[in-house]
């Protein structure tokens, strides 16, 4: 139970610490609230209850060594994507979006960054003292119900994004509480969202929508991601090779003096 003099003090504090444990994980998490109306309600049991909305948003962890190394760029301009309105669109994959990607980078200074997000609901339950002595008011909050607004969509079939499939799967994972292990956690995610395997797509799904044509996706991260993979590993392949014949011709020289 946690009590103050002012409850807003409670439900900031709350959030608070549900930021600053996500950013152990996701360093670019950022969570952003707002009270939804009426505000404060006055419940049969005599406690009160708020309700808040609430937006987690973040960088794809594959990504953020992309969003670190724009950072470091004074020039770089950023452009975050929102992948969550996407949630109803299978995306296909265009291997256009990998060039369109890198040229955006390095010939405009823009990265468009499509962005991994939760949308859902809270509502805190707090209890009300009055202090005869004293005057004061001291809030103790009681309880928080949380939901995430992807479950019903995802019940519901809605979600046809593999990618927004993948973060709500993320956002999941990291709330597993400590005292339930991993593979018994799964369990009963799958059991409360089965729909969660069943989004079609995979890896090679495309991220973002282009600035000049709303209905065309072409920001595809994976697709980025394999692609420098693949070049750095046949440059340092090449380099490597260089290196060694190298190598055995000044072995060869000094054996000969």
């Amino acid at each position: 139970d946690f009590c103050s003099l002012r409850g807003s003090e409670e439900i900031r504090s709350f959030f608070e610490r549900r930021a600053a444990s996500w950013k152990k994980e996701l360093p670019f998490a950022e969570m952003r609230t707002k009270p939804r109306p009426p505000g404060i309600q006055q419940l049969s049991d005599g406690t009160f209850a708020l309700d808040v909305e609430w937006r987690l948003e973040w960088v794809p962890p594959t990504l953020e060594w992309v969003m670190e190394l724009a950072l470091r760029l004074p020039w770089m301009r950023i452009e975050r994507i929102d992948v969550l309105k996407l949630f109803d669109q299978k995306v296909q994959y265009n291997p256009r979006a990998l060039f369109l990607f890198w040229w955006r980078f390095w010939f405009k200074g823009l990265l468009r960054m499509p962005m991994s997000a939760v949308e859902g609901s809270a509502r805190f339950r707090v209890s009300r003292t009055d202090s005869v002595n004293t005057n004061e008011v001291k809030w103790c909050l009681v309880d928080v119900t949380e939901s995430a607004h992807l479950v019903a969509q995802l019940t519901s079939g809605l979600v046809k994004n593999r990618r927004v499939a993948e973060s709500f799967a993320l956002y999941a994972d990291l709330n597993r509480p400590k005292s339930i292990p991993m593979r018994k956690w799964n369990d009963l995610v799958l059991d409360r969202v089965p729909e969660l395997e069943k989004v079609p797509g995979g890896v090679m799904n495309i991220d973002g929508l282009d600035a000049e044509q709303q209905s065309q996706l072409v920001e595809n991260a994976a697709v980025v991601l394999t692609f420098l993979t693949v070049c750095v590993l046949a440059c340092g392949t090449a380099f490597w090779l260089w290196y060694w014949t190298r190598l055995q011709e000044q072995l060869s020289l000094l054996n000969s003096i």
